[in-house]
C-alpha cells in the first residue's frame, strides 16, 4: 500500500502526444515503475495544466497536428 508520503515524492512526468496509444502505453510503463504521469493528446489543455503543475520531466512530440 502506497503511503500519502510515498504520493508526493514520486517525481512527477508529462507526456504530450498525439497519439492516444503512444500516451497510455508510456503512462503505464512509467507508473509501473513509481512515476506520477500526466498525459495530453491536446496542446492547449496542456498548456493550461502545465501552469498549475510542477513536473520533474516533459516527454513531448515534437510533430503535432496544428
Amino acid at each position: 500500500m502506497t503511503t500519502d508520503k510515498e504520493k508526493n515524492n514520486k517525481k512527477k512526468i508529462l507526456i504530450v502526444d498525439d497519439e492516444t496509444d503512444v500516451c497510455l502505453t508510456l503512462k503505464v510503463v512509467l507508473e509501473g515503475n513509481g512515476f506520477k504521469v500526466d498525459t495530453f493528446v491536446d496542446p492547449t489543455l496542456t498548456l493550461e495544466n502545465f501552469k498549475s503543475s510542477r513536473y520533474d520531466l516533459l516527454i513531448l512530440d515534437i510533430k503535432m497536428p496544428v
